[in-house]
């Protein structure tokens, strides 16, 4: 992009695109996934400020779904939690946050506090909303949240597993940012929708 600036404004000049992703762009329900990982990475970029790592981010997230054909749920759940911790709400998922295990019975992500826990250490529902982990999730989370930038979406998860981190991640993601995103309500309701 060629930009100038004038009085605190720029205005783009010209713009050449180095990648196309005509997979997404053919595709309305991938168009839809990718407005959403757009409209999150707006919401969390700070203006004037390089953040390589953000828009590395969005880039290979689209270039997974657009390229390496990796599942949808996988990508959207791996760039949720990456996103999350990019922006400085990374969740401590190394053990209970309570009582100190490693490897929690029935652990939970509480969306608030950002922290695990067991179910039994954690009976009260006046402490905020948490959501059900299973251990593939839990592995797949503590992956997530450390592994290098090109291997976030090399792991494979069973529905059952990949749908439960899917739904904490995403639940993690909107009580952090404090926020809807209109781009989600639309690609779930393609997502429902198309068989």
């Amino acid at each position: 992009m060629t930009l100038f600036e004038y009085r605190d404004y720029y205005t783009v000049n010209e713009a050449e695109s180095l990648e196309q992703f005509w997979g997404v762009r053919s595709d309305i329900e991938l168009l839809a996934l990718c407005s959403y990982f757009a409209e999150v990475t707006e919401a969390v970029a700070e203006e004037g400020r390089a953040q390589p790592e953000l828009l590395s981010l969005l880039l290979n997230s689209i270039y997974a779904l657009d390229q390496l054909k990796k599942p949808q749920g996988l990508v959207k759940t791996a760039f949720e939690l990456r996103l999350t911790c990019l922006a400085g709400y990374e969740p401590l998922v190394d053990a209970c946050a309570v009582c100190g295990e490693e490897e929690p019975k029935d652990p939970r992500l509480s969306l608030a506090d950002g922290v695990l826990h067991c179910a039994r250490c954690r009976e009260d529902p006046g402490q905020g909303r948490s959501l059900p982990v299973p251990p593939a999730a839990l592995a797949a989370l503590r992956h997530l949240a450390r592994c290098p930038p090109k291997r976030l979406t090399s792991f494979e998860l069973d529905p059952v597993s990949l749908g439960a981190l899917g739904e904490a991640t995403e639940a993690f993601l909107l009580t952090q940012l404090e926020r809807p995103f209109r781009t989600l309500g639309f690609y779930t309701d393609l997502h429902r929708n198309i068989p």
